[in-house]
């Protein structure tokens, strides 16, 4: 008879998942462990958007019925990385709508920020957000006039963001884009880019500034964000709760910062449980 327990975690050392069953063997027939990895527990592994680093730890327990106090344990843990391999067949068509953007031919509509101004494409921006879709759907100022303004914008934020509609991707992202752009992405609902900085956020995330980081996620209701920076939180709480970021956040969100310390609170209930 074997006992199994495979438990997965998160690149940061958090357990996502853990699954325990038991098989007798009484003939040589394969025997597939139960199913309990799904796809919402692999996107709080994220290490990029096409990409998966977790850690799978297996517990296996034999017990041999002709001697029955014996018990062998081995125990072993191993780190993966999931890669997924995409068929890239619209990289000449990106290239193409960078040239587009780029060179501002067939430009019908300007997008003004504080600093800035970029010549664009209804078209495109239709397709790609439904909010500036209904923006030139009806019969608004900005459609008439041809000029769209995003004062609240800066200037590399707004080029981000026109960047990805135009080709699905941001080649220069860093924290400060990040974390501006996410907000920006769910402004104007545009998902994918939402999900792509949560991605770079997750990556990126540290004692400095994931208090910053769980605010946003918070703000958007981006839960897998919230989760992966409320884990980071679990495991470095000791330090993080000292830092002047964590006072930021009980004065700037009181409820947020509640909701944190209730969820550390529970796992030291746990915790003590447990080694009791």
């Amino acid at each position: 008879r074997l006992t199994f327990t495979i438990s997965i975690f998160n690149k940061i050392g958090c357990e996502l998942a853990s699954k325990r069953a038991m098989h007798i063997y009484e003939n040589a027939a394969p025997w597939k462990f139960p199913d309990f990895i799904t796809k919402d527990i692999l996107q709080k592994c994220e290490s990029s958007s096409s990409s998966y680093e977790f850690v799978l730890k297996c517990k296996v327990y034999i017990s041999k019925k002709n001697v029955s106090s014996f018990i062998e344990k081995f125990e072993f843990s191993t780190l993966c990385n999931l890669v997924i391999i995409k068929d890239n067949p619209t990289s000449s068509m990106q290239s193409e709508f960078q040239n587009i953007f780029s060179s501002k031919k067939y430009s019908d509509v300007t997008i003004r920020c504080k600093n800035d101004k970029f010549s664009a494409h209804k078209f495109v921006l239709k397709v790609r957000s439904p909010v500036l879709a209904a923006m030139f759907d009806q019969d608004m100022m900005e459609n008439k006039t041809g000029v769209v303004d995003m004062a609240d914008l800066d200037g590399k934020i707004l080029k981000a963001f026109l960047e990805f509609l135009y080709t699905d991707r941001v080649d220069k992202m860093d924290y400060d884009i990040a974390k501006n752009l996410i907000l920006t992405a769910d402004k104007y609902q545009v998902p994918l880019l939402v999900d792509e900085c949560a991605s770079f956020l997750k990556s990126t995330a540290s004692i400095e500034n994931v208090c910053e980081i769980i605010s946003i996620a918070d703000m958007i209701h981006c839960e897998s964000l919230k989760s992966y920076a409320l884990s980071f939180i679990e495991l470095n709480a000791a330090n993080i709760l000292s830092t002047a970021a964590w006072t930021d956040l009980i004065e700037g969100n009181i409820k947020l910062a509640t909701y944190i310390l209730s969820k550390l609170s529970a796992n030291i209930r746990k915790s003590a449980m447990n080694k009791s």
